[in-house]
């Protein structure tokens, strides 16, 4: 008998139902994707948890990566939710060896770095599993308004520091941009207006 390329699906309770391979993998990509999410929550990213897990987690999303490759005939929605899963978890753990390296620096400066990469991974979180803006949390415009704000708040923070060095200027450059891409992609599925990041100069931002 041929050896089935995924082994520890039987371990997985779906009830009475026969499930081909293809809403297997649809199944734990899913399942995949809302663990990580439980790392990220509403003001802060649970670093050192995700971090004591993360060898276990790539394992995982090696083998659905395989089963998913392996799927006949190829399966184009899985694939997307693939890409999403693996681009999710690939950012936390550069943002989780990032914020590692940056807590050993208590200046305000890396504090603020930190602070925006939390950001972008907040933002992420706002995602669907097919890297769409998920119109199903409750209040996810509010959400998107306020990291805008936030973004706009910790920039002006940083941007107000004396005498940063090159290092935490290209840090904080580079973490700024990305976290921005982010927002603008989400933004563009919204009903929130183009020039958010104006009307964030005149609030009370709670970081």
């Amino acid at each position: 008998m041929e050896k089935r390329p995924f082994q520890y699906i039987d371990t997985y309770k779906f009830g009475n139902e026969t499930l081909n391979d293809t809403k297997i993998a649809s199944y734990l990509l899913e399942r995949f994707i809302r663990r990580l999410r439980s790392y990220i929550h509403h003001d802060s990213f649970d670093s050192p948890r995700f971090d004591s897990v993360s060898m276990k987690l790539g394992k995982r999303l090696s083998t659905i990566d395989f089963m998913v490759q392996n799927l006949t005939p190829s399966h184009e929605i899985l694939m997307t939710q693939l890409q999403f899963a693996e681009n999710m978890f690939n950012v936390m753990s550069y943002c989780t060896e990032k914020l590692k390296s940056f807590s050993q620096n208590i200046s305000p400066g890396f504090t603020l770095v930190n602070k925006m990469i939390e950001l972008n991974l907040r933002a992420m979180s706002l995602d669907n599993s097919h890297g769409k803006l998920d119109l199903s949390i409750r209040g996810h415009t509010e959400k998107l308004s306020l990291l805008y704000c936030n973004v706009v708040s910790v920039t002006d923070q940083f941007q107000n520091l004396p005498n940063k060095p090159l290092r935490m200027r290209f840090s904080f450059g580079f973490e700024a941009v990305q976290t921005r891409k982010t927002l603008d992609s989400l933004q563009g599925q919204s009903f929130l207006p183009h020039n958010i990041s104006e009307s964030c100069a005149q609030s009370t931002i709670a970081i």
